[in-house]
């Protein structure tokens, strides 16, 4: 029987995140997942950071300076990762956002000031809006390297199925995913972090016989990709930049390439109550699409031919236990659960692959009495 420090559940920028804090810090670590890495709902082939106002909403000033912090020391640390790109009009105008209340205001103020410091020389915050691309997937992988580089284990395409709370530990049963002949593995470990996404609520009640103030919520985002409509002939090249296009509302799509052909936009929550959500959003896309083109004197049109694929993906958000709001919370949560001198368990719910790294150190500190 293998005994470790930590047993971290989940593969996903949390999982990954975790881990590697754990087994810097000297911790012996093993981290499981069901798949491999970076198959995770966190782990989308590119996506957008810093254009949402999702924390000032809820006037979550701390964890919007801390997104943005992050972003800058991506930038400065990894930047094969992390991309800052103009926001431009479908014509390839350069957009600098003014925004219509005070807080987008001050919004887009923190972000201008968080991108100046890694910018060079062709590109200026002051002149134009800046958005920052990231690549989620790569940067699991990258994070999962380094928790290897630490000295942690990785055990891919292996469940969780039985647990045993002991006195300051837990005995936990494993099963290969791709063998099911294969005898499981058993082990002890000190403390469980769960970062198994939407699988949490089924890991806490039928495997780890937990019940906690915390229930993930299931929030379905969609990522649309579509072949790239804009005629090579005007010299538009969408992989420099952002595309905003602005709908008949303040509504506005951010659109991305993943490469010279292919464009996104999202993951945007739909499909909740079924597949026609999923219709609608992209039909209201076209339809701000063909607006925007028609707009800016471009003759190009985009319809649902355009469209290749769709990447959906399930997050765990959560409600925050201490509100009577059933909103789910902006920003990750840690919920200990620490009866007596039982083995200790810590669930992650929610993600924001920017704040990995702050969330993997805070999880590691509120463990540190442990």
């Amino acid at each position: 029987m293998q005994d470790v420090d930590i047993t971290v559940i989940g593969g996903g920028i949390n999982g990954v995140s975790v881990a590697a804090e754990a087994a810097s810090r000297g911790l012996k670590t093993l981290l499981v997942h069901t798949g491999d890495i970076a198959s995770s709902a966190s782990a989308a082939p590119a996506t957008l950071a810093g254009t949402h106002l999702q924390h000032l909403s809820a006037l979550d000033y701390f964890q919007l300076n801390s997104m943005l912090d992050e972003l800058q020391r991506l930038r400065t640390q990894a930047p094969h990762l992390i991309e800052l790109l103009p926001v431009t009009n479908i014509a390839g105008e350069a957009i600098k956002e003014k925004g219509h209340s005070l807080v987008e205001k001050y919004f887009q103020g923190l972000r201008d000031k968080a991108f100046a410091s890694v910018c060079g020389d062709k590109l200026s915050p002051a002149a134009q809006s800046l958005a920052a691309r990231i690549k989620p997937s790569r940067l699991i992988l990258a994070k999962a390297q380094q928790a290897q580089k630490y000295g942690a284990e990785i055990l891919t395409y292996h469940k969780v199925i039985n647990a045993l709370r002991n006195e300051n530990s837990w005995q936990l049963e494993l099963e290969s995913q791709q063998d099911k002949s294969e005898p499981h593995k058993t082990l002890t470990s000190k403390l469980i972090i769960n970062c198994s996404g939407y699988w949490a609520n089924e890991l806490l009640e039928e495997v780890l016989k937990v019940k906690t103030r915390c229930h993930a919520t299931k929030e379905h985002r969609t990522q649309f990709f579509f072949k790239n409509p804009l005629p090579a002939a005007n010299n538009l090249y969408p992989q420099n930049f952002v595309l905003k296009l602005q709908g008949e509302s303040r509504h506005a799509y951010y659109v991305y390439a993943i490469d010279d052909q292919v464009l996104a936009f999202g993951p945007r929550k739909c499909d909740q109550q079924g597949y026609e959500e999923c219709i609608d959003l992209m039909q209201d896309f076209i339809d701000t699409w063909n607006n925007n083109a028609l707009k800016n004197g471009l003759e190009t049109r985009l319809t649902r031919d355009h469209f290749i694929h769709k990447r959906k993906a399930k997050l765990a958000l959560i409600a925050d236990p201490c509100s009577t709001n059933d909103s789910p919370m902006t920003a990750p949560l840690l919920d200990l659960d620490n009866p007596g001198k039982k083995g200790v368990l810590l669930n992650i719910f929610g993600v924001d692959p920017a704040l990995h790294r702050k969330v993997a150190q805070q999880a590691l500190d509120v463990l540190q009495p442990f």
